[in-house]
């Protein structure tokens, strides 16, 4: 690729306003005429390094006079569109791979991760051809990308680039922190043995300091967690709460805070009822200690927990309390006491913990009615259910976008299962069609999201048709809007009116921009529009009008972790099943799939496919059968 369509293309990514002409101070313009002038002395002088420095130095005072770090990005920029010639000796070379090291770092720290890794992928292959591997390598740009590899979901290339982080790392304090970033990829990857030798290898090393020590020690207590060892959970928690005891020192506080609510987790399980209530208190406490406000969705997180532990004693309403505060701590405006008030969903945006919040409410306004009898709860539950379509059409604009990582999809899908249960339990006791309609929602929404995790990896510029400076131009919109909100709740925490008023006039513009933005694609690239933006689904009523007739018989499955979900449709009808799973199921299917078409001349395989095929016929069509009338099926698997 030429010099200068690699700088176009550099340029392209951006979705800052790189113009550092724009809102400066006459301070800062005195220095920027200062810094111009000294750059042009030494690009006469052919000193590329120390050109590139000076642009960088620049970056540094914006940032630390104001903490204006598009301005630093801005300041990488103008090296990219000026540089005069390509860096020829090792020393140029070496500043290039750290410009593109700093372009990620301050990509990463306003949340703009795709062009983060992007950066630091460049950075990263400049470091693998000049065979640079040391401590400082390792820290600033194997580590960075390893990190945001795990939160993409590009595990094996995380391990990858994390244990070349630890096989540099000097210091006891570095490898203690290589070994728990390593440990966390594999955790993510769902390797907990490996994941779990890496934090006791971590433990094992000489000299680490306590908060190090506390670090490893809530990771390996996380991994024992999810093995349901939970005596020895119980054990380490205690360890790390000792370690991380100095709470003066900030990040001592903030991982107690972890310490804290995972050991919520873990007395829940153990059924300690009044343990579990107090330790989660201690969280939130310490939470609002070290944030000094509550309205974040670390806050959020703590009370879901606290919502479901809860539900599982039959309090419901301290659980309708703690789903109403986790609401509250994500959305600034929902400020109300009254439980049974439910948020404007005009306030929502691409947030889990608001939809886990309101299914959460759904699920303790069910546990009200099964006490009281009242068929009020359960409108109040379908109600939040309804809210959720809101959420999960904003999740599913947003999978895309630099955040977006394939343990969400997952942790939605899950989401969606509960969700899914909870409307059949509703179903069962009203017969009420709605409850139908929202389980049949879910389960479109479910594999709408499953089409987007599939097409995530199409080069959308070739299989699309969807240019990459149009994409860029997305990203730019999504990532204003993103940082407008940010600074609009901010506003609200505090109750500056005059920026609230000049914020909310702001996220007006760039909603009408955004929305002018889509029309423009719905027109011109319909395709990317249609996988991207368009949430809608189709209803059961829309199938019933394409049915030709009533002996036909439309039949939807959606797999939860213990039972089968099917709707059967037909012209004039709609029921909805729950179908036991065997423990053996999925293996049967996978058995079909891997030997159809395969056992022409191998009759006794032949004969096991049917055998298998048959079973799978009366767990999933029989027991339909029996009890509905019809002469033609259509089956929408899951």
């Amino acid at each position: 690729m030429y010099l200068k369509s690699f700088f176009f293309y550099c340029l392209c990514l951006l979705s800052v306003n790189n113009d550092l002409n724009a809102q400066t101070t006459p301070l800062e313009s005195i220095k920027l005429d200062s810094i111009q002038l000294k750059a042009d002395s030494l690009k006469k002088a052919d000193n590329l390094v120390n050109w590139m420095g000076v642009w960088l130095d620049l970056g540094n005072f914006y940032r630390k006079r104001n903490g204006d770090r598009k301005k630093m990005i801005a300041c990488t920029d103008s090296i990219l569109v000026n540089i005069w010639r390509k860096p020829y000796t090792k020393t140029e070379q070496i500043e290039w791979m750290w410009l593109f090291q700093t372009r990620g770092y301050n990509f990463k720290r306003l949340g703009y991760y795709l062009q983060a890794k992007e950066s630091y992928e460049i950075a990263f292959a400049k470091s693998v051809e000049l065979n640079i591997e040391d401590d400082e390598v390792g820290n600033y740009i194997f580590r960075e990308l390893g990190n945001i590899y795990t939160r993409f979901g590009d595990y094996d290339q995380a391990i990858k680039l994390l244990t070349l982080f630890l096989k540099n790392a000097k210091n006891p304090d570095t490898k203690g922190d290589a070994n728990a970033d390593l440990a966390s990829a594999y955790r993510w990857k769902n390797d907990l043995d490996k994941a779990e030798k890496q934090y006791q290898n971590g433990l094992k090393i000489n000299g680490i300091s306590e908060l190090t020590n506390g670090l490893l020690l809530n990771g390996l207590a996380d991994v024992q967690n999810q093995k349901d060892d939970l005596n020895a959970c119980t054990e380490t928690l205690n360890l790390a709460e000792i370690a991380l005891a100095d709470t003066s020192l900030a990040m001592a506080k903030a991982r107690l805070i972890d310490t804290y609510t995972l050991k919520g987790d873990v007395f829940s399980k153990l059924q300690k009822k009044e343990a579990t209530e107090a330790i989660y208190d201690q969280a939130i406490q310490l939470a609002s200690d070290y944030y000094q406000t509550t309205k974040r969705r670390e806050f959020a997180k703590i009370y879901i927990k606290k919502g479901h532990h809860y539900l599982k004693f039959q309090q419901t309403e301290k659980a309708l309390d703690a789903f109403h505060h986790a609401l509250q701590a994500v959305l600034p405006d929902f400020d109300t006491k009254d439980i049974y008030t439910q948020p404007d969903p005009a306030r929502f945006y691409a947030e889990n913990s608001i939809w886990q919040g309101l299914i959460g409410k759904a699920y303790a306004f069910e546990q009200l009615y099964q006490k009281t009898k009242n068929d009020q709860e359960l409108k109040n539950a379908l109600a939040c259910m309804h809210l959720t379509n809101r959420v999960e059409d904003l999740i599913r604009q947003n999978f895309w976008n630099e955040s977006a990582s394939l343990s969400l999809l997952e942790e939605r899908r899950n989401d969606r299962k509960k969700a899914i249960q909870l409307s059949y339990k509703l179903f069962q006791q009203t017969q009420d069609r709605d409850f139908v309609e929202m389980a049949f929602q879910l389960a479109e929404k479910s594999k709408s999201m499953l089409l987007l995790e599939t097409i995530r990896g199409i080069d959308a510029k070739t299989e699309l048709n969807f240019p990459d400076s149009l994409r860029a131009k997305e990203r730019q919109y999504q990532d204003d809007l993103l940082l407008n909100r940010d600074a609009l709740t901010k506003a609200r925490t505090n109750k500056d009116s005059s920026a609230i008023k000049n914020l909310e006039k702001e996220e007006r513009t760039l909603s009408v921009r955004y929305q002018q933005f889509k029309n423009y694609l719905e027109t011109v690239y319909p395709k990317y529009f249609a996988l991207k933006y368009d949430t809608e689904t189709v209803s059961i009523a829309e199938i019933q009008e394409k049915l030709l007739d009533d002996k036909t018989l439309f039949l939807e499955y959606f797999l939860a972790d213990e039972a089968i979900f099917v709707f059967a449709i037909q012209k004039n009808k709609v029921d909805f099943y729950e179908l036991e799973k065997t423990t053996d199921f999925q293996e049967k299917i996978a058995f079909l799939v891997r030997t159809i078409g395969q056992f022409k001349e191998d009759f006794e395989t032949f004969q096991q496919y049917k055998n298998e095929a048959f079973q799978v016929f009366q767990q999933l069509i029989e027991p339909i059968e029996q009890q509905q009338n019809f002469r033609k099926i259509i089956i929408v698997p899951d």
